[in-house]
């Protein structure tokens, strides 16, 4: 197990071989693209990732990163703070073929010419993939939706067709 400052860029191989768990965080503000679609970079990424090798011989990595971020909620238009859980279950592939023989478990990553991963990209990917297509406060949203509540206040009154009948009844 790894417990020093996190690298940033791996060799996913070297580390299966030796069955590597890194365990660390990120700065937020280290993930410029996540960034451009949050209202602040204030925070940290917390990861786990297991470098291994599967029963077919590919090498895999395997954990999680979670954070919180903050979004713009649509409903209000105010700030919001969401938590970001990104599952990532990656299996390196040498060539574009060999992605069509990788196990559908597993999404596919290319490392690049001399074998190394960028940690950072690796997370980052995720992580924007993990964040919601319209963010949202729960059901105690500061948003108002005046017409639903006047739909909810009109009463209908519909008269019964077979009221007539209640006369010949008497």
């Amino acid at each position: 197990m790894q417990q020093e400052r996190l690298p940033k860029t791996v060799n996913p191989a070297r580390l299966a071989q030796r069955r590597i768990v890194m365990r660390g965080e990120l700065p937020l503000s280290d993930l410029d693209r996540l960034c451009e679609q949050l209202v602040g970079s204030d925070g940290v990424v917390e990861l786990e990732l297991e470098f291994g090798e599967d029963e077919q011989g590919h090498t895999t990595i395997a954990g999680s990163a979670s954070t919180k971020v903050e979004l713009i909620c649509q409903r209000c238009m105010d700030k919001m703070l969401h938590s970001v859980t990104a599952n990532i279950n990656l299996a390196l592939v040498a060539d574009d073929d060999a992605v069509n023989e990788l196990p559908d478990r597993y999404e596919p990553i290319m490392a690049d010419r001399s074998g190394f991963l960028s940690l950072r990209c690796l997370i980052e990917d995720d992580l924007i993939l993990a964040l919601p297509i319209v963010g949202y406060h729960d059901e105690n949203c500061g948003f108002v939706d005046e017409d639903a509540e006047k739909e909810q206040d009109i009463e209908v009154s519909v008269e019964n067709p077979f009221s007539v009948l209640e006369i010949l009844k008497h």
